[in-house]
């Protein structure tokens, strides 16, 4: 997957992420037309806190770190892929994040939201090599809620509202979908099917 860029008028250098940075990002390090990038990261454990406004956030092969979301990502986008032992943490004075597109492989990886305005559309994108996701022990939570699995150890896509629903076999389903949507509504977690317009637009199923 190729890092999507912000339109031409945000776009800036991104800021990466590095065994140098400081733990809190400030408005010292990063500009809010900048992408906060994580890339070949391994945070050995620590935390991050993203502390000025950005333009959006993305995470590449990188691993062992929390990431906590404090101040304004201004596209409202998230992007992890091929990571692990990643916790993301949206605190309550940060924006929502519209969308936040999750691509595999991805193991030991958390979301969570200090409320359920912050959570928008989370993006699940099968592996294209298998009849899997390539997703492991995907989480995500609401604050003074139990955690809920999409993922589990052996690579099965739960349904959010009732976990003993397999939505996908792990290892050799042959029918994966191109793509599953994860929204919070007045019922708590649902997931669909995303599919594609005549134009290869996404379009939510009903």
């Amino acid at each position: 997957m190729a890092i999507t860029l912000p339109p031409l008028g945000l776009r800036a250098q991104p800021y990466a992420l590095t065994s140098s940075s400081p733990s809190e990002i400030t408005a010292a390090e990063i500009s809010p037309k900048a992408t906060l990038l994580l890339q070949d990261f391994d945070g050995q454990g620590k935390e991050f806190r993203l502390t000025a406004p950005c333009s959006k956030v993305a995470i590449f092969n990188s691993k062992n770190f929390t990431l906590r979301l404090q101040s304004k990502v201004l596209t409202s986008t998230l992007e992890v892929w091929k990571s692990s032992n990643v916790t993301i943490l949206v605190d309550s004075t940060s924006s929502s994040l519209g969308t936040i597109q999750l691509d595999p492989t991805l193991s030991s990886v958390t979301l969570s939201f200090a409320n359920s305005t912050l959570a928008g559309s989370i993006i699940l994108s099968p592996s294209r090599n298998s009849g899997s996701f390539g997703f492991t022990d995907l989480k995500i939570a609401i604050d003074g809620q139990s955690p809920v699995v999409l993922a589990d150890e052996e690579g099965k896509l739960h349904e959010p509202q009732d976990p003993k629903t397999i939505l996908v076999p792990g290892r050799d389903s042959q029918s994966v979908p191109e793509q599953w949507v994860v929204k919070y509504g007045e019922h708590g977690w649902r997931a669909d099917t995303l599919a594609r317009g005549a134009k290869e637009y996404p379009v939510l199923n009903p």
